[in-house]
């Protein structure tokens, strides 16, 4: 940890066995768009494309407009402390920043973010993000006990539901362009993934 006036953790050199915790992220700059991910820090990526702002916008306002008054819908940037009950939350070692998330009990929001695993997911994968996501995110979201995971493919218009079956994600739908996804989660959940991908597919042609 660097000595300037700020106190921020110096990036220059990573920690390479994975030791920082939830305390040593919240030292890192407030601005900074970064994930902490099994005790390591990663840099933000380059923008987001056009065409991943699109769905983004898309995804968000269909489930804030289906889950108004119920849970409370979120996107990126906003810290996810994964932790287990019981746990102290600064001793965590992941820190993630979900493209969306609902979250539907309100104990768990906290001005630093969500506390706890949120009840849903959306990840719209990208090349730069792409192995990170579908690797250790995935696996610490199945961990912490995130109900239902969505992962958006942006080269084949699909949509893979990840549904949380005794502690163990399944993919129980893959669905393409033109299809409705039903949340297994939530019933009541139906996407047009007409509407998710609506104006994205001009974008990307």
């Amino acid at each position: 940890m660097n000595d300037n006036e700020n106190q921020y953790l110096e990036l220059q050199d990573p920690d390479l066995i994975g030791s920082y915790t939830a305390r040593d992220y919240l030292k890192t700059e407030p601005d900074s768009f970064m994930e902490l991910i099994r005790g390591k820090l990663y840099r933000p990526t380059r923008g987001n494309s056009t065409s991943h702002q699109i769905a983004l916008g898309n995804i968000s306002f269909i489930l804030q407009k289906h889950f108004a008054g119920r849970c409370e819908v979120y996107f990126a940037p906003l810290d996810v402390y994964m932790f287990h009950p019981g746990e102290d939350w600064m001793d965590t070692h992941n820190v993630l920043q979900p493209d969306i998330l609902v979250i539907c009990d309100s104990a768990k929001l906290h001005d630093l973010g969500c506390m706890g695993s949120p009840d849903l997911v959306v990840e719209l994968l990208m090349p730069e993000t792409a192995s990170r996501d579908l690797g250790p995110k995935l696996a610490i979201y199945e961990e912490y006990g995130v109900k239902e995971v969505w992962i958006v493919h942006p080269q084949d218009f699909t949509v893979a539901v990840y549904l949380l079956v005794n502690g163990k994600y399944k993919i129980v739908k893959l669905l393409p362009k033109g299809e409705i996804l039903q949340s297994p989660t939530f019933p009541d959940l139906k996407v047009d993934l007409d509407e998710v991908f609506e104006d994205w597919v001009n974008e990307i042609d």
